[in-house]
């Protein structure tokens, strides 16, 4: 079913390219009913890469802008994609784009009276809390 796929990417003059992740791409945790994670980058918008939820192959078609700046929750999935078809070169530029962090802002940690909030996460009577660093 993917060959089909990746064969119809191929054609397709709107596909970038092609890219699995999830538990494929990672190859852990497969079973007999696993799932594909795909990734479809397109260049423009389109509804002709849609799957239903708890397929054989569920599709996350993204424009390659997107892909270069997914939403936050999503970033992880992204880390260990396995590239399938890359037509330009265009879907690993855009992966590389949205898995790597700026230095500079990454090394910093958030100064007082930023408006950042540090959670605690442990199990305690309040489950968790969360405090303003200003105070």
């Amino acid at each position: 079913m993917l060959n089909q796929l990746l064969a119809r990417a191929e054609r397709d003059d709107n596909v970038a390219g092609v890219a699995v992740f999830g538990s494929r791409a990672y190859g852990l945790h497969l079973h007999e009913r696993s799932d594909w994670d795909v990734l479809v980058a397109v260049r423009e918008p389109t509804d002709a890469y849609v799957s239903e939820r708890g397929g054989e192959i569920e599709f996350a078609q993204l424009t390659l802008a997107r892909v270069a700046d997914p939403p936050d929750w999503f970033r992880p999935a992204l880390l260990h994609a396995d590239i399938r078809l890359d037509k330009a070169g265009e879907l690993a530029d855009a992966l590389r784009s949205a898995t790597t962090v700026d230095p500079a802002a990454a090394g910093e940690p958030p100064t007082p009276g930023s408006g950042s909030r540090r959670c605690s996460t442990r199990r305690s009577p309040s489950r968790g809390t969360c405090s303003s660093s200003s105070t």
